[in-house]
């Protein structure tokens, strides 16, 4: 198994496998963050990687939050 396939709820992920879950473009996922819609990232390693935790990326999909946060 793959270290990529080991993901617990903790894991981060970054803006590529985000949007690969929501059906949205970077700026429309960032306006959502500004809004309130989704959730800030945190910074992984050095000052410019940013990463969200897959369980809250997973509560938001499972919870219908997608397109600029319409239900």
């Amino acid at each position: 198994m793959s270290v990529r396939t080991k993901r617990n709820k903790e894991t981060k992920i970054r803006l590529h496998e985000v949007l690969s879950i929501f059906p949205i473009g970077k700026t429309t996922f960032y306006a959502g963050i500004k809004s309130g819609i989704y959730p800030k990232g945190t910074p992984l390693t050095g000052n410019r990687a940013v990463g969200w935790k897959l369980s809250d990326i997973e509560k938001i999909a499972r919870d219908g939050v997608v397109d600029g946060g319409e239900k």
